[in-house]
């Protein structure tokens, strides 16, 4: 399973990711800052621009 995230890199958001990673959910997530992109197997971001 694959969900999307947005706001994946916050407090919040960081915590649902963890939880996703224990129960074996890859993540996608969008993210506003193209530092905090990663691109791993089960952790992927996207840029957003919200424009």
């Amino acid at each position: 399973m694959r969900v999307l995230i947005t706001g994946a890199t916050g407090l919040v958001g960081s915590a649902i990711v963890k939880l996703c990673h224990t129960k074996a959910i890859d993540v996608n997530y969008l993210t506003t800052s193209k530092s905090k992109i990663s691109n791993e197997e089960n952790y992927k971001g996207y840029y957003w621009n919200p424009r």
